[in-house]
C-alpha cells in the first residue's frame, strides 16, 4: 500500500480546517480534467468541420437567449443631455468603423427623433490600431436604480460544490454585451456622435 506524504500546520488558533487543492488531488478526493476533446483525427471531427458545420456558434456575438436586462429609472433624477465632446478629426474614420461594426453585431443602433438622455464618448486607442468607443454614463447611472443581490459567501459555496469532482471555466467574450436590453431600457443609454446618436441594444459595460 503506498504511503502518502502530506504536509499540514498546526495553529493555536480557533479556525476550520482547510484542505489544499494539491492535498486533496492526492487523497483522490476532485480531479481536475482538460477537455481536450478525443475526437479522432479524421477529416469528419477536424476542428475546421466542426466550425463549418456549426458555423453560426463561431461567429458574431453570443446573446443569452429568452433573458432582457430591465433597468429601473428612477423619476426623481430629471434627465441630462451631455454637449458633445468632439472627436479628433485623425480618429473619426476609425470611429465610424466601430460604430458600423457594433451596429452589425446588433450591439448599438441609429437613435432618432427626440431623446431625454444623451452621454458623451471618448476614444480610446488600442495597440492594435483600432479605437475603442468609451460611452461616459456617469449621469445616467445616477437615475438608474440599483438591484439588491446577496452575493453567496465561502461557506455556501463550498455546500453547493459538495460531492463534485470536475470543475470547469466558462470565459464569455464582452460578457455584459451577451446581455440584451429590455427596448423600454435602452432610451437611457443615448450617446451622441460626429456620425448621429447611437444608442445599446445590449448591456453596455
Amino acid at each position: 500500500m503506498p504511503v502518502l506524504l502530506l504536509n499540514y500546520l498546526l495553529s493555536k488558533e480557533k479556525i476550520e480546517n482547510l484542505l489544499s487543492y494539491h492535498t486533496a488531488q492526492k487523497l483522490g478526493l476532485i480531479a481536475v480534467s482538460v477537455n481536450t476533446a478525443t475526437i479522432a483525427d479524421s477529416d469528419k471531427n477536424s476542428p475546421e468541420s466542426l466550425k463549418e458545420e456549426f458555423k453560426s456558434l463561431f461567429g458574431g456575438k453570443g446573446k443569452v437567449q429568452n433573458k432582457e436586462v430591465k433597468l429601473h429609472i428612477g423619476p426623481d433624477v430629471a434627465p441630462r443631455q451631455q454637449p458633445h465632446r468632439r472627436i479628433p478629426f485623425h480618429v473619426r474614420e476609425d470611429v465610424e468603423k466601430e460604430l458600423e461594426r457594433l451596429e452589425k453585431l446588433d450591439i448599438i443602433e441609429k437613435v432618432e427623433g427626440p431623446t431625454p438622455w444623451v452621454s458623451r464618448i471618448f476614444i480610446v486607442p488600442k495597440k492594435s490600431g483600432e479605437v475603442r468607443i468609451c460611452v461616459d454614463m456617469r449621469e445616467a447611472n445616477k437615475a438608474i436604480k440599483s438591484e439588491k443581490h446577496l452575493m453567496p459567501t465561502i461557506d455556501d459555496l463550498i455546500v453547493d460544490l459538495n460531492g463534485a469532482t470536475h470543475f470547469s471555466t466558462l470565459d464569455l467574450s464582452s460578457g455584459y454585451h451577451q446581455l440584451e436590453l429590455a427596448p423600454e431600457s435602452r432610451f437611457v443609454t443615448t450617446f451622441s456622435t460626429h456620425f448621429g446618436l447611437r444608442g445599446y441594444k445590449r448591456l453596455p459595460f
